[in-house]
């Protein structure tokens, strides 16, 4: 049993990754145009450059710059030189077309090649994939021309072969997509109803197992319980991006010493040509998002849980994060219209941040980065607003969370956004954080109490409502008040004349016995008449809970 992942299914045949090579493996599926000046340089991996960083050895890497489109001509050429200047032998980016001149005739002043990458591939993914490639190249696992027609079931009989029991490969979303059929190996009912079923059935012990695995930087072992035979498994990753498991039941658990490192090595190189053939299916990459925003919707939601989300986004525990919620301040956003603005938000973040994540959940789509980065998310929603003004025929707003650690879940995140978004409904920024409309929160607040509880309400201000012409005064007291007590500004808003403000506010207070002596009187009464008036002057408070925003988020309870 104690050997090696076969030739047939791993293929030890291929020499370094080469440029040529890397970009023929792309394709023009990934790739727009490309500039090379010798395609016989070695590649050795990928980096997102940062001109501001100290000067590195970039010998044989694949230099991304995530943001091309927004730097000056100027600073284009900072970045090519000096990734030059590092022995980077190609730089990738997204080339605008009515720059594409300029660009290429930078690269070619540096001697450098250049890769044009297509819009719909993200940074992560082309830096998963480059890695993957190296990996291959470097572990000399290359394109299993001689194997099995579906190379991961190929995989999956070599280490069925080694550990005499049955292996399966799967995916985040634990979709079983391939599994071994070696004459006389082990296999359990477990195994077999994933086979038949082609999914991991679900159970709270599976779910321990799988968070063990992908906190794992190397294979893990479980002993046997009730219908399942002892296994080993090991996360597939991409760099560090996870893209799956592989498990295989194991005859002979008892084995040690050079044995059991010699079947260790052997998943290891199993997970290593795995994510391979993960990643040269595009396929496999989207069946892998979907994942990864079922996660994001269990951490805004708060439920289903299994304790290994954070670890299937990549995010370390107990790290900061930043969300982002872009909705309709107004009514709801139809599914299509939810999908396109989805779609428009992920690809505008992952061309800038490859780790964004993005779902939807109760009308809202949710963006989530890692790390305390609420001014990057501010400055790319700023971004992303005019793109969903082409695309989208709805008056569109951002809000953005405070960067936190998170607590298990993002429901306090989404609690913050979603008072964010309530509390500015009519105000004209596009992109709103707590700090914009922090006043307007502690008025959003207080609103309920004054209209539930009895005890706080004004007999006298009831009575002055309670005529259309005490309304008139009441609305004329609202404008003063919100004009800082400046009776001509108050008459230029209600288009009417300053002796008729004056006039009014003396009937409020002698006619009516509305108090405004005091600071206290003046703002309980403000706060009294915004409830009360609601958005009549524009003030937004006391809309309906169950308009604009609020009707998509249902689930929340205001912040």
């Amino acid at each position: 049993m104690d050997t090696a992942i076969s030739p047939s299914a791993a293929g030890f045949t291929e020499p370094p990754l080469r440029l040529g090579d890397l970009v023929a493996r792309l394709g023009s599926d990934a790739v727009l145009r490309t500039s090379l000046t010798d395609p016989t340089l070695l590649v050795s991996g990928a980096e997102f450059l940062d001109v501001s960083a100290e000067p590195v050895d970039l010998t044989g890497v694949v230099g991304i710059v995530v943001s091309a489109e927004q730097l000056s001509t100027a600073a284009l050429r900072e970045v090519v030189t000096a990734a030059a200047a590092g022995g980077c032998p190609v730089i990738a980016l997204r080339v605008p077309p009515e720059r594409l001149g300029t660009i290429v005739a930078l690269a070619d002043d540096a001697g450098i090649a250049l890769l044009d990458v297509q819009p719909h591939v993200s940074w992560r993914r082309l830096d998963a994939f480059v890695s993957s490639l190296v990996a291959e190249h470097n572990r000399g696992i290359g394109d299993p021309a001689s194997a099995a027609e579906e190379p991961l079931y190929a995989l999956a009989d070599s280490v069925a072969q080694v550990f005499g029991g049955s292996v399966a490969i799967e995916d985040l979303g634990r979709n079983v997509l391939a599994y071994s059929s070696v004459p006389e190996q082990l296999i359990d009912p477990l195994r077999t109803r994933g086979i038949l079923t082609r999914q991991v059935p679900t159970n709270p012990f599976n779910d321990e197992q799988y968070q063990a695995v992908l906190r794992s930087a190397g294979p893990a072992s479980f002993p046997g319980r009730a219908d399942e035979l002892p296994r080993s498994a090991i996360a597939v990753r991409a760099g560090s991006v996870p893209l799956g498991t592989i498990w295989a039941i194991d005859a002979e658990p008892s084995t040690s010493g050079p044995a059991r490192a010699r079947r260790e090595q052997i998943l290891e190189e199993a997970a290593r040509a795995a994510a391979g053939h993960m990643m040269r299916n595009w396929q496999v990459w989207g069946a892998n998002r979907r994942p990864r925003e079922a996660v994001l919707r269990r951490l805004l939601d708060g439920t289903s849980l299994t304790g290994v989300e954070w670890i299937e986004l990549g995010i370390a525990d107990g790290a900061p994060v930043t969300l982002v919620g872009v909705t309709a301040p107004a009514g709801r956003l139809s599914a299509a219209t939810l999908d396109q603005v989805q779609t428009t938000s992920r690809r505008h973040f992952e061309s800038f941040r490859a780790d964004a994540v993005t779902a939807v959940v109760a009308g809202v789509v949710w963006v989530l980065l890692p790390g305390d980065a609420v001014d990057e998310a501010r400055r790319l929603s700023e971004q992303l607003i005019p793109q969903l003004d082409r695309v989208v025929d709805r008056r569109l707003v951002a809000a953005v969370a405070a960067p936190a650690a998170h607590g298990g879940t993002l429901v306090d995140r989404r609690q913050e956004v979603v008072a964010v978004l309530r509390s500015g409904t009519h105000a004209q920024a596009r992109v709103l954080t707590r700090a914009d409309v922090s006043a307007q929160l502690v008025i959003d607040a207080v609103a309920p109490l004054l209209a539930d509880d009895p005890l706080l309400a004004d007999p006298a201000l009831q009575k002055l409502l309670s005529t259309p012409a005490g309304v008139t005064v009441a609305e004329t007291l609202l404008a003063w008040c919100a004009s800082h007590g400046n009776v001509a500004a108050a008459a230029k808003s209600l288009g009417i004349h300053e002796n008729t403000v004056r006039y009014r506010l003396a009937r409020a207070q002698d006619a009516h016995g509305i108090r405004l002596n005091s600071p206290d009187d003046l703002l309980v009464t403000w706060l009294r008449l915004r409830q009360a008036l609601g958005a009549a002057l524009g003030g937004g408070t006391g809309s309906s809970p169950g308009e604009g925003v609020v009707e998509g988020m249902t689930g929340i309870e205001p912040a």
